[in-house]
């Protein structure tokens, strides 16, 4: 999965790649584990989805990508 732009500040793009997203979802975890944002995908256009982050705190944060039965993981820098 690819993210930009990372650094972000109130919204970032997951490309997916060749990933089936049809059913999947998104979970945002801040450093310490927590969970702090989860969207759900039905579908795509283009396997770019869109994570809003206007409301979350700057910081260091790990994306996971749900989907085929796999885990998918990156990190992002959010700034405000």
């Amino acid at each position: 999965i690819i993210v930009y732009p990372n650094p972000a500040s109130d919204f970032v793009n997951i490309n997916l790649g060749n990933i089936n997203a049809k059913n999947s979802s998104i979970e945002l975890y801040n450093s310490i584990g927590q969970m702090v944002k989860k969207q759900n995908i039905s579908s795509v256009s283009g396997n770019v989805t869109q994570l809003e982050t206007t409301d979350i705190d700057g910081g260091l944060y790990f994306i996971k990508v749900l989907a085929e039965g796999k885990i998918y993981a990156t990190s992002l820098v959010i700034t405000k």
